[in-house]
């Protein structure tokens, strides 16, 4: 079952990876890295290897950092700051206050899965278009229609979540 702790043991397991592949890999890499590609999957943009480092490293700590602060931003929110559906009956008790806070917990943690996956996916994606093809080659054609696909399926799954998640039990509506 998918609760704060799977979701972020997971996210953290995917972030974790990334950043083992980043480091043990990172030595392989030309001096300038193409990091962009156009349609037919040539090179069109190119940063220096430590500047690569320092952006993508950098956004995923920074993105890691964002979502995993933001539930604990959330519970220290004024209650009058947050909009919420049905927060009239979600914020009636404290009982009620927690469970839907843990209920955005694991939507928070589910985005942390989502972006340490993309992460992992792009390195790999333009590590092996720099360095040569790897065991497990994705074209960069293919790795965007990959990379639409997740984005896709996560935006139905946090949809789903978000309408179902903050719906009201119905023997207990409002």
């Amino acid at each position: 079952m998918w609760n704060k702790r799977n979701v972020l043991a997971a996210a953290i397991a995917v972030g974790a990876a990334c950043l083992v592949y980043v480091a043990l890999s990172y030595a392989a890499l030309p001096a300038e890295v193409a990091v962009h590609f156009d349609a037919g999957g040539n090179p069109n943009g190119w940063s220096g290897k430590s500047a690569f480092l320092g952006w993508f490293v950098g956004g995923l700590v920074c993105a890691n950092a964002l979502f995993l602060a933001a539930p604990w931003l959330l519970r220290k929110t004024p209650p009058s700051l947050i909009s919420l559906p049905y927060k009239a009956y979600w914020f009636s008790t404290p009982e009620r206050k927690e469970e839907i806070f843990k209920k955005t917990d694991v939507i928070l943690g589910s985005a942390v899965l989502y972006v340490n996956a993309l992460s992992l996916l792009m390195y790999h994606s333009i590590h092996q278009e720099n360095v040569g093809k790897s065991a497990l080659y994705l074209s960069v054609n293919v790795t965007a229609l990959i990379i639409l696909g997740l984005g896709a399926l996560f935006a139905v799954y946090a949809l789903v979540c978000v309408l179902t998640a903050f719906q009201p039990p119905k023997d207990d509506a409002r």
